[in-house]
């Protein structure tokens, strides 16, 4: 009896063990959230953004080491006003009010950390009350005091609030500080893995090579590798299926209007220089560097330290003073070119 095609969450991903990869936004995200800084995830449609925050509603508990954390997701597009956004998030802690102050009296009344996920916050924008909200949340976390690990016990009094936000499209500017992450495309590596996670107990295997087409076709999108795969899991399994054509079909038919994948997906090439638009703009390709420019003044006095002591050494050991002035000055000038040098290329 043939398995049922595992490949059609073509929405929220909600079963844990259907979420792979994301892991260097992950580990970003959790170093701000424990730091109680509120994040604001963005990201075209389908690129994972609501399954993204799904995940860290399941596992904050665990990675945070809190074990009394009380997670919380909410689709913003379906409140109507801010009055009721608090009231819902109000009630959900058990007591009852319309305002931020509310909610902030409750978190007060709980004494448990409490992380909200808020999905689709430009629907609450776009409406006119979802910066009043987000903002009033963002000045509560900023006073909150975070949970010891482990903590077991209430702490009535205090505040221990972490707010991730989602958007659709690009980050949206507010008055509070929101730490701001773009979502990019899928690494090979992550379609490997979520090939595996599916099709675990299937009997059906990808090849190194499909699942690099895989990642051409869809260049590294997340809805639209899943749909990929989709094809490609009945080609496996019904002879004669021709998957790229079935695929390219559906591009055409039901494309992402805020992700149009380039035109040589559907002509048929290799196109493996396409850099795409769902790179991560914050992370970028190669993942977090240090800004050179913030170290560069250190570099500097080092530098010259160094070239005072070797005109000195210099100057001890021959007795020539001129000798030493040289090497003095030739160790300036090498550290002077060194650092305009480094200007230029980080510029």
């Amino acid at each position: 009896m043939a398995v049922a095609n595992p490949f059609t969450e073509h929405g929220r991903i909600t079963n844990p063990e259907r979420f792979v990869g994301r892991w260097r936004e992950l580990s970003l995200i959790f170093d701000q959230i424990d730091a109680r800084k509120p994040v604001m995830v963005a990201g075209v449609g389908g690129i994972g953004r609501s399954s993204l925050l799904t995940h860290i509603v399941q596992s904050a508990s665990t990675v945070l080491e809190q074990p009394t954390l009380e997670a919380i997701y909410v689709d913003m597009a379906v409140l109507p006003n801010s009055e009721a956004f608090f009231s819902m998030l109000t009630e959900a802690l058990g007591n009852s009010g319309t305002q931020a102050s509310a909610f902030e009296f409750a978190l007060l009344e709980q004494g448990v950390p409490v992380l909200l996920a808020l999905d689709n916050a430009q629907h609450a924008i776009e409406a006119g009350w979802g910066d009043y909200a987000l903002e009033s949340l963002a000045r509560i976390e900023r006073r909150s005091t975070p949970t010891p690990s482990y903590a077991i016990e209430t702490r009535t009094g205090a505040i221990d609030l972490i707010v991730v936000v989602a958007v659709r499209g690009s980050v949206i500017p507010l008055s509070e500080p929101f730490v701001q992450l773009t979502l990019g495309a899928f690494a090979s590596s992550e379609v490997r893995l979520l090939a595996e996670a599916y099709l675990f107990e299937t009997g059906v295997s990808f090849e190194p090579r499909e699942l690099n087409e895989l990642w051409e076709m869809s260049k590294g999108h997340p809805a639209y590798l899943q749909r990929a795969a989709f094809h490609l899991y009945r080609a496996k399994t019904e002879a004669g299926y021709d998957w790229r054509a079935a695929y390219r079909a559906e591009l055409r038919e039901n494309p992402l209007p805020d992700a149009p994948l380039p035109p040589g997906v559907f002509e048929g090439g290799n196109h493996s220089s396409y850099e795409g638009v769902y790179e991560d703009e914050v992370l970028g390709k190669e993942g977090p560097k240090l800004d050179m420019r913030s170290v560069s003044g250190v570099d500097t006095i080092l530098g010259l330290g160094l070239s005072i002591a070797a005109g000195l050494l210099a100057w001890q050991l021959s007795t020539n003073l001129a000798l030493g002035a040289l090497v003095l000055l030739l160790g300036i000038v090498l550290v002077l070119a060194l650092q305009r040098k480094r200007g230029s290329d980080s510029q």
